[in-house]
């Protein structure tokens, strides 16, 4: 199916509207310093819980924790209660609008925005849905609410492959299963905060790069070695199974075959999307008339206060006029972690953008102006309770306070600390809540 691509702005140029807006407003790189490792990357979608507190934290905001998903950010003045990565500043209608694909496809499209044509099945509708699809191969078929891609199939043809990736879908009937035509392109998400585009990522699937010497397996083990160094991506390797790979023709990948040096080779897997992918940062180079349209869907659902918009598109650099391109979805608890961390590009604070969006006027620089020894703090906890310990180790990464020595005292460990007045005592007030009282204790 071809997608009429959307009306090109009149008057002044998209550039100049861009700027006479401010709608592009890149999020300042991300300093992890130590607190990376207590990020907790392997959480998923639980780890925007975790980036938000720590961009609280780092800010000089109060965190209570009520369980696993909700929490309270406050200030002096205000407070906000957050579940993951969204607040209470969503409204209850715009969530439920976005969590039916079938929804937010059916008001994007009223508005004029290109959205692929689909329908929404019942986990015991795939005959009806095979009717559906049948005259609109390829397709896409995955569950109505998910993350990250999973059991999302893409360009299926036959009916024998379209019945495997219903059943994937539907997961044991637990979700009804959506079907839409499949459209060609480069998988890009672009993150508004406010009513400013924050970031914008190219979500690149599996690929390797020739040098003219290795094969394409050698390449791929050479890939998976890097990515097992990276917080985000060691959970993410490109799969070693010959036969699970086609190139951007579609023509299955030769594993023994050497690529020239410098050339790409793209390993699609219908299958799983994202198995393999890697983000790379873009948000200096996208046409300013994609930030148009993103800004176009907030005024469709209203003031969100934070969304991801995933759409294909052959080339972002370009106008979208002068191309065909989809909506995929609107996301309002984004994943964060893919602009923190990075393999390809520089790592934004999207998270920090976040908690300043609803704290107007916190900021870094009350941690940057601090002297970095200016409080002094030591901890003892049991040796041998290492969940306790684990415990203790994050409220000190969040807090973001260094580490001056580490001994072992008869059964006890004890951590020498310093840091910022206001982070020291911000660690104080985390342990007393949060923690197990017996699990530790604070000397001065």
């Amino acid at each position: 199916m071809t997608i009429s691509p959307a009306c090109a702005p009149r008057g002044l140029t998209a550039l100049q509207k861009l700027e006479e807006k401010a709608l592009l407003a890149p999020a300042p790189l991300y300093v992890a310093e130590n607190s990376a490792a207590f990020l907790n990357p392997d959480e998923g979608v639980g780890l925007n819980r975790n980036m938000i507190i720590e961009a609280a934290l780092r800010r000089g905001l109060r965190v209570e924790t009520q369980n696993a998903r909700l929490y309270r950010v406050s200030s002096a003045d205000r407070y906000f209660d957050f579940t993951l990565g969204m607040s209470s500043r969503v409204p209850h209608v715009t969530r439920q609008q976005t969590n039916s694909k079938t929804v937010t496809k059916k008001l994007m499209h009223r508005a004029g925005l290109p959205v692929p044509e689909g329908r929404q099945f019942m986990p015991s509708e795939v005959d009806l849905a095979w009717d559906f699809a049948r005259d609109r191969v390829p397709v896409v078929v995955k569950p109505s609410v998910g993350t990250f891609a999973s059991n999302v199939s893409v360009a299926i043809a036959t009916e024998e492959q379209f019945r495997t990736a219903f059943e994937r879908a539907a997961q044991k009937r637990r979700y009804q299963v959506v079907v839409e035509t499949y459209v060609e392109g480069n998988d890009h998400r672009i993150l508004l905060i406010g009513t400013q585009v924050r970031a914008v990522l190219h979500r690149r699937y599996a690929s390797v790069l020739g040098d003219g010497q290795r094969t394409i397996a050698e390449l791929i083990d050479v890939e998976n070695d890097r990515r097992r160094a990276s917080l985000i991506y060691r959970g993410h390797l490109i799969p070693h199974r010959p036969g699970v790979h086609w190139d951007r023709d579609r023509i299955p990948v030769d594993y023994s075959s050497v690529p020239g040096l410098g050339q790409r080779v793209h390993l699609r897997n219908d299958e799983a999307v994202l198995e393999g992918w890697e983000n790379i940062d873009i948000t200096e180079t996208v046409h300013p008339g994609f930030l148009e349209q993103a800004l176009k869907v907030r005024e469709v659902f209203g003031p969100m206060p934070t969304f991801g918009l995933d759409f294909l598109a052959p080339d972002i650099t370009r106008s979208p006029s002068e191309q065909s391109w989809a909506i995929c979805e609107v996301n309002l608890n984004a994943t964060m972690s893919t602009h923190h961390f990075k393999m390809t590009g520089p790592d934004r604070d999207v998270a920090g953008c976040v908690v300043e969006d609803h704290f107007p006027g916190c900021s870094l620089e009350r941690e940057r102006d601090a002297p970095r020894d200016g409080m002094r703090l030591r901890i003892g906890m049991s040796a041998e309770r290492e969940e306790a310990q684990d415990e203790v180790r994050m409220a000190i990464g969040l807090h973001h306070l260094h580490v001056d020595a580490t001994r072992i005292v008869g059964a006890e460990l004890e951590y020498d600390l310093s840091g910022p007045d206001f982070l020291v005592e911000g660690l104080k007030d985390w342990l007393d809540r949060e923690c197990d009282p017996s699990a530790y204790r604070v000397f001065g």
